[in-house]
C-alpha cells in the first residue's frame, strides 16, 4: 500500500463514473500544468479487491490558449482555493489516499531478443472488458518493452554505422571487411531489419563490385570464404538471415543465374550451414519465378474463322541458365578437367521452375497451357541440359515452345516436346475438342477484305 501524491492528477478509467469522480477529474485537470504522471484508477475486481492504480506518464495536453486562462485565473486566488478544497473533501470522500500503485513496467536495458508484443495483445484479447487493471498492464507492458527494444537496437548498430560511414573511399583490408561482416552478421540486432538492414546496406555499397556476372561471383566468393574463416562462431539462422537478406536486396535486381552462381559460393563451404544457404537459395529463386515468370492470353488460329485460346508463359535461358562464353553459366562446370558440360538443371532450380509451371497450370485448367523458350538459340543452351524440365512439361500435357531458331526437323526429339504451333490440322482440332470452352468465333478484321 502506498500513497498518491496530493498534487499527482487521477483519472477513473472505468467507463461510467460517479459525480464525485467527475468533478474531481475537473478539479485536477484544472490544477494540472505539468507533464506529470497521470495515476489511472480501477475499479476493484475479482483479482483484485482493493481499489488500485496505475501510473501513466501520457498526461492531457491543452493548447496554450487554454493554459495562459488557467494560469490568470490562479491570481485570483479565489478560484484555485475553491478547487484546493474541493480536491482535499473529494479526496477523503472517495477513499484514494492509500491504495495498492502498480509502477510502469522497466524492462532489463539488455533485451536482445525480438520482444513478442503480438503475445502480449494476445494475452490482453483473453482478458473481459471488465479487467481494466489487466488489461492496462498488458498495454503498458507491451508498449514499454517495444520502446526499449527499439532504443537497445538503434544503440547496439549505432558504433557499427558510425564506423562504415566514416570508411574511406579505398578498398577495404581483408582484415576490417572481415571484422564489419562477421560483426553484423552476428549482431543480435539481424534479426530486426529496420534498424539491421540499412547498416548493412552501407557496408555491401562500400565494397560494391563491378556489374558484371564474373565480378558478382567473385565478390560473393570473397565474402564466403571470409565467413568460413572467421574465429567468430556464425550460427546456421546467422547465415540463413544473410543469404536471406543477398536474395532480397543485393541479388533482386540481376538476373537469377548469376544470383544462383553467387549463392552457390556459400554453398562451396562446407564449414558453413549448408541447409541454410540452401533454404535461402530456395526462397530466392521461388521470389524470383513468381515475379518473373507470368503467363499472359494468346490466341491461335483455327480452321472455319475459329480462335483457340490458349495461355502462354516464357523461360527465357539467358536469364534462368546463363549464356555460352560466360564462363560461369550454370551448364558451365569451371572445375572440369575437359571441359565437360553439366548434364542437367541443377536440382534446386529445377525443383522451384516446375512448382511454379504447375501453379500457372492449375490457373488456367479450361484452356491450353504453352510454355515458350525463346533466346535458347542466343544463349547457345545445351539441347540435353533442359531434357529434364521438358520431359516433365511434356508429360502434364503442357505444349513447349523453343521458337523458330530451330530446325522444324529437330523437333521430332524427345526434349523438344510438343510446340502446340508445330501441330497438324487432325491435331489441333483435338486440342479445340479437348479444351472447347477456349474456342471463339474470330471477328472479321476489315484489313481481311483488302
Amino acid at each position: 500500500m502506498s500513497s498518491i501524491d496530493f498534487f499527482t492528477p487521477v483519472n477513473y478509467n472505468n467507463q461510467i463514473k460517479t459525480i464525485p469522480q467527475k468533478i474531481l477529474e475537473t478539479v485536477d485537470d484544472y490544477l494540472y500544468l505539468g507533464d506529470k504522471f497521470r495515476v489511472k484508477i480501477f475499479d476493484p475486481n475479482a483479482d483484485n479487491p482493493q481499489l488500485w492504480a496505475m501510473q501513466d506518464r501520457q498526461g492531457r495536453h491543452h493548447s496554450w490558449t487554454h493554459t495562459a486562462i488557467k494560469i490568470a485565473s490562479y491570481c485570483t486566488l479565489v478560484l484555485p482555493l475553491i478547487a484546493l478544497l474541493t480536491k482535499a473533501t473529494l479526496r477523503c470522500y472517495l477513499q484514494i489516499s492509500s491504495i495498492q500503485i502498480q509502477t510502469r513496467f522497466s524492462p532489463n536495458s539488455q533485451i536482445e531478443d525480438r520482444l513478442p508484443t503480438e503475445l502480449f495483445q494476445h494475452i490482453g484479447s483473453f482478458l473481459s472488458d471488465k479487467d481494466h487493471g489487466q488489461l492496462a498492464q498488458v498495454g503498458m507492458f507491451a508498449r514499454d518493452a517495444e520502446r526499449d527494444a527499439q532504443q537497445y537496437h538503434m544503440d547496439l548498430m549505432a558504433p557499427l554505422k558510425a564506423e562504415i560511414q566514416a570508411l574511406p573511399a579505398d578498398p577495404l583490408t581483408r582484415e576490417d571487411f572481415q571484422r564489419l561482416l562477421v560483426g553484423l552478421i552476428t549482431s543480435p540486432s539481424m534479426g530486426h531489419p529496420k534498424y539491421w538492414t540499412p547498416v548493412m546496406d552501407a557496408l555491401m555499397e562500400k565494397t560494391a563490385p563491378e556489374n558484371t556476372a564474373r565480378e558478382t561471383i567473385r565478390s560473393h566468393a570473397n565474402m564466403a570464404d571470409l565467413l568460413a574463416t572467421s574465429e567468430e562462431p556464425i550460427s546456421p539462422e546467422q547465415i540463413y538471415q544473410f543469404c536471406k537478406y543477398l536474395g532480397q536486396k543485393q541479388l533482386s535486381e540481376i538476373k537469377p543465374w548469376i544470383a544462383y552462381r553467387a549463392l552457390e559460393q556459400y554453398l562451396l563451404k562446407p564449414v558453413l550451414d549448408l541447409t541454410s544457404v540452401n533454404k535461402a537459395l530456395k526462397e530466392y529463386l521461388t521470389q524470383q519465378a513468381t515475379k518473373h515468370i507470368t503467363t499472359k492470353n494468346n490466341a491461335y488460329f483455327l480452321p472455319n474463322n475459329r480462335l483457340l485460346g490458349f495461355q502462354e508463359t516464357t523461360i527465357d535461358p539467358r536469364n534462368w541458365f546463363g549464356i555460352n562464353g560466360e564462363n560461369y553459366a550454370l551448364w558451365e562446370q569451371p572445375d572440369a578437367e575437359n571441359g565437360e558440360v553439366a548434364p542437367h538443371i541443377p536440382e534446386l532450380l529445377l525443383e522451384v521452375l516446375w512448382t511454379h509451371i504447375q501453379s500457372l497450370q492449375t490457373s488456367c485448367i479450361d484452356r491450353a497451357f504453352s510454355i515458350s523458350m525463346f533466346g535458347r538459340h542466343e544463349a547457345e543452351l545445351p539441347h540435353h541440359f533442359t531434357l529434364t524440365l521438358a520431359q516433365r512439361i511434356t508429360n502434364a500435357n503442357i505444349f513447349l515452345d523453343h521458337g523458330n531458331t530451330i530446325d522444324r526437323r529437330e523437333f521430332e526429339k524427345p526434349y523438344y516436346g510438343r510446340n502446340l504451333g508445330n501441330l497438324n490440322d487432325a491435331e489441333i482440332e483435338e486440342v479445340a475438342q479437348q479444351y472447347p470452352a477456349a474456342v471463339t468465333i474470330r471477328r472479321n478484321d476489315p484489313l481481311d477484305l483488302i
